[in-house]
């Protein structure tokens, strides 16, 4: 199975959670996002975005963003000021972000890191988009039993 099937598998398991698929980006979307950010997005993540351009949820208004959001919120609140790391996920409206971190010392790495609404330091909670998108699914969301919080403290008590 290729990595777009899976990504499709997981973001479809889950009906409770109440995932709505974005529309997939378009190749013109993608080269703006890489252009204004100076970076080249790893292929697991293109691929990603060419399956959907993020999506929305029904759990505590859980959503990845956008990558034209993206855009808007480095610009915004950023002050344009660019960097390897970009905002690609929320909840309640901004009230913690997960944040996809580029290792460009690694070709095609990265990880998606968290703070607790910025209360704590940066935790890496995996180096896969398929990790993410599957534990959040899975396991209740947000706070389910093994929700991404959980997640988050589990990967804490590792030093991660």
């Amino acid at each position: 199975m290729n990595f777009d099937t899976l990504i499709q598998k997981a973001l479809g398991r889950q009906t409770l959670l109440g995932i709505q698929l974005n529309p997939p980006a378009t190749t013109d979307v993608i080269a703006a996002f890489e252009k204004t950010f100076e970076i080249t997005l790893p292929d697991e993540l293109q691929s990603f975005y060419r399956q959907c351009n993020g999506f929305e949820t029904d759990d505590v208004l859980f959503r990845v963003i956008p990558l034209e959001e993206a855009i808007r919120e480095l610009e915004e609140y950023n002050n344009g000021v660019k960097g390897s790391a970009f905002t690609f996920a929320e909840y309640m409206i901004y009230s913690d972000v997960w944040m996809v971190r580029l290792k460009p010392e690694i070709a095609d790495a990265y990880e998606i890191i968290n703070q607790n609404h910025g209360t704590e330091p940066i935790i890496v909670l995996t180096d896969s988009i398929l990790e993410f998108i599957i534990r959040y699914a899975e396991s209740g969301g947000d706070f389910g039993d093994e929700g991404l919080y959980k997640w988050f403290e589990e990967r804490k008590a590792l030093g991660y």
